[in-house]
Parts: C-alpha cells; sequence; structure tokens
C-alpha cells in the first residue's frame, strides 16, 4: 500500500449545470448563498459557516476560517478542517 493516498476526484458543476443552479434558486431565501457559493467555489460547510461580520466589503474580501460542522450534540462552527482550508477570497 504507498504511503500517501491519491486525491479523490474533484466534483465540480458543469456552467450548464450551475445555470440551472442559479435559476432554481432565483427568489429563493438562500439565493445568495448559492451565488457567494458557486462564485467563490466555497465548500458546503464553508457556505453555511460565513458570517456578516466576515465580509469586508469596502477591500472586497472574504476570510474563510471557519465552516458548519455535523457533529453528535449537534451542529457545530469551528475551524476549517484544515490550515490550508483558512484563505482570503477577493469577492468577484
Amino acid at each position: 500500500m504507498p504511503a500517501t493516498r491519491r486525491p479523490a476526484a474533484r466534483r465540480t458543476l458543469t456552467p450548464e449545470q450551475a445555470a440551472k443552479l442559479l435559476e432554481a434558486a432565483s427568489g429563493d431565501h438562500l439565493a445568495g448563498l448559492i451565488v457567494v457559493g458557486l462564485m467563490l467555489g466555497l465548500r458546503p460547510g464553508e457556505q453555511t459557516g460565513l458570517r456578516w461580520s466576515d465580509v469586508d466589503l469596502d477591500a472586497g474580501r472574504l476570510p474563510v476560517e471557519v465552516s458548519l460542522k455535523s457533529e453528535r450534540t449537534g451542529p457545530r462552527v469551528g475551524e476549517t478542517k484544515t490550515p490550508k482550508s483558512r484563505r482570503p477570497l477577493t469577492l468577484p
């Protein structure tokens, strides 16, 4: 058995799938979350861990530092899984 595992294949939406998702979400109360997730490539836990206090509209930055995790005791907001996951993103 090799010492390291090969990374899992990444699942991404095609442009057509993304357009269908945006159309389906139009008018939904979560539409903004879906748009931000698509535009920035956020994982679901990172999306649901976002806080308005993290958004810097003047600088056009959004730091990804926490994510919502599902645990036996219920949902919990905590640091992202790995240090590499914590990153500043530029808002489009």
